[in-house]
């Protein structure tokens, strides 16, 4: 797991492998405030972005995520958002290979980060996440989560 902002990405390049600047260049070349939410594509299967919004997940409806081929490179455009991620995981309960995804039950070793815009998450293959969790109440967010196949590193 590797937390950031944007604002910083001039340091992190030179400790990051040079595949993540395929995730920047996409986010340094659209507008964020007009973008929709979908799929857009930067390199074929092996590298898109996925625009999401909406106003969070509350903690009874947080889910713990892993996934097996890509490299989530999660991007806070706009609101505020908390992710969730954990060290220990027990008890899978739904996986989809189809969709490189997979749940588990989570009951100790949660620590959490609070992103402003700008800031962004990289979680590799087999880091456990609980993206897109609400703040407060009134929270909204839009975001960018670009895949990049682990392979690529």
């Amino acid at each position: 797991m590797f937390i950031s902002s944007l604002a910083a990405w001039e340091i992190d390049k030179k400790y990051l492998p040079c595949i993540f600047k395929h995730a920047i260049n996409f986010i340094q070349s659209i507008n964020s405030e007009a973008i929709i939410p979908g799929t857009y594509p930067i390199q074929g299967n092996d590298i898109f972005a996925k625009i999401e919004c909406g106003a969070g997940r509350t903690e009874s409806e947080r889910r713990f995520e892993l996934h097996h081929k890509y490299i989530d490179v999660q991007i806070l455009l706009s609101g505020h958002e908390r992710q969730d991620y954990a060290l220990t995981y027990y008890k899978l309960e739904e996986d989809r290979p189809e969709e490189d995804i997979s749940f588990y039950s989570v009951i100790s070793n949660i620590g959490t980060v609070y992103l402003q815009p700008k800031d962004y998450t990289i979680y590799f293959p087999g880091e456990l996440h609980a993206p897109s969790m609400k703040v407060n109440k009134t929270s909204f967010y839009k975001k960018a989560i670009i895949k990049i196949n682990s392979q690529l590193i």
